[in-house]
């Protein structure tokens, strides 16, 4: 996508069209504005040799290259990056990058400076669709959190460490957990634990790790509230699917219950048949 915005002509920032082809007209203005290195006047009514704009220019071209590019790298290199695409990525990871930065900047004025660009460059709202039935968008939200969550090291981690507390009180042998033949869901996995009368001993030990779940489910929400306004259009979208995820996972201070005794085990359940078969 072509980078233009409210910037003058005479404008530039080194490599950024090799580097973030795709990246939104307003967000590049906004990069420009926040930097504080628009030119005032028009390149070409400007004396030879100063058209690149002086020090101040080449400083924060300098600072781009060191202190930018390296961030927005490895924030675009991040597990969730696919989940939303390149254009809303690139959103994100810039505005992460320009909190970091106002945290580091010596320019007491950064923050205003960010308030009043975002406002000025903000895109008028596209007109909107009927929304589907809150039940329904909820589903909808509900399963993307889970792809979200399931990128992470943290969840693959938790289910590991669910498996072995699984193995540890139930009939199941590590064979059989292992066994690509075997096809478990919650329910069955229910069975091996009362088998060996080992649920409510589960449920005790499980009920930090269904509290990490809890976690990485907001985080998620989080993530899909920013990046996804199509799908969780509204705060009752927000505050629906936070109550979904009181639902199905542990939160501070509270026992597991079973409900999310069987929601921590059909995530197992899933986790292990998709191990076993690969």
């Amino acid at each position: 996508m072509p980078a233009t915005g409210a910037a003058s002509p005479s404008f530039n920032i080194p490599s950024i069209g090799q580097i973030f082809h795709a990246i939104p007209k307003a967000l590049v203005g906004f990069l420009a504005a926040f930097g504080g290195v628009s030119n005032a006047c028009d390149a070409s009514a400007r004396p030879p040799g100063q058209q690149h704009g002086g020090g101040l220019q080449t400083e924060a071209h300098a600072r781009w290259q060191n202190e930018w590019s390296s961030g927005m790298q490895a924030c675009l290199s991040e597990p969730w990056v696919p989940q939303f695409g390149p254009d809303r990525s690139i959103v994100e990871c810039a505005l992460r990058g320009i909190s970091r930065w106002q945290q580091i900047s010596a320019d007491t004025d950064d923050a205003e400076v960010v308030s009043r660009s975002m406002a000025r460059y903000r895109p008028s709202p596209a007109a909107s669709t009927l929304p589907e039935p809150m039940r329904h968008r909820i589903r909808q939200i509900t399963v993307k959190a889970n792809q979200i969550m399931r990128t992470t090291d943290a969840y693959a981690r938790t289910m590991e460490q669910t498996e072995s507390l699984l193995w540890f009180y139930s009939s199941a042998s590590r064979q059989d957990l292992a066994d690509p033949g075997q096809r478990y869901t919650a329910t069955r996995l229910i069975e091996l634990l009362d088998d060996a009368l080992g649920l409510e001993s589960f449920m005790e030990e499980a009920c930090l790790l269904s509290y990490r779940l809890h976690g990485l489910a907001t985080s998620a929400g989080e993530q899909i509230y920013r990046l996804q306004p199509e799908l969780m259009r509204t705060q009752e979208d927000r505050a629906a699917f936070a109550r979904r995820v009181n639902k199905d996972f542990v939160a501070a201070d509270a026992s597991m219950n079973n409900h999310q005794a069987h929601t921590l085990l059909r995530l197992l359940a899933t986790h292990i048949n998709e191990k076993n078969s690969s």
